[in-house]
């Protein structure tokens, strides 16, 4: 082969890698933007529980958060915008399994802000605040655990003159 002859093969692969690079920009340029959805309804065993870790805890406080689902109504994240963490753990665990309704046409992933009023009788009334279609809200309410709580040694307390005939007694008994 001379010197003027061209590489193929090289050529070849080169322009397929900026081929696979061009379509995973293509790829991800494309990807479907998310929108604000009305929720229609939701299944009927689809229910928010308050934790009772937070009622033995006595915490109490509201939730908001963004509910991210596909039109045919799968959750598919949930994205905790302000609250306290054992509650919101609670919630994201508890919604990830939901199947929500809703009017929307597409393939486009449907957002919808939910707030969650957990309430142990020491919050005041909120007003509800604006109402939307695109808002999801719910106010749980519980009592906290009223149980007593009786924390004591279960061994008895070693006097100073049991400790030190302790330190200074016969490990082996003399035969």
């Amino acid at each position: 082969m001379g010197e003027n002859s061209f590489d193929t093969g090289g050529a070849m692969k080169l322009v397929l890698r900026f081929g696979w690079v061009a379509v995973l920009l293509f790829a991800c340029v494309c990807q479907a933007e998310t929108q604000w959805c009305k929720v229609t309804g939701r299944a009927a065993e689809d229910t928010l529980v308050y934790p009772p870790i937070a009622r033995a805890a006595r915490v109490s406080g509201v939730i908001v958060g963004r509910l991210t689902y596909l039109p045919p109504g799968q959750v598919t994240g949930f994205d905790w915008v302000s609250g306290q963490p054992l509650l919101q753990s609670a919630v994201e665990g508890q919604v990830s399994n939901w199947k929500l309704t809703t009017n929307t046409r597409g393939d486009a992933p449907c957002v919808t802000l939910l707030v969650v009023k957990f309430n142990l009788g020491d919050l005041p009334n909120l007003p509800s605040g604006p109402t939307s279609p695109t808002i999801l809200r719910f106010d749980l309410s519980a009592e906290p655990f009223r149980q007593e709580f009786v924390i004591y040694d279960p061994a008895p307390k070693a006097t100073r003159w049991q400790r030190l005939r302790s330190l200074f007694r016969r490990r082996h008994p003399v035969e």
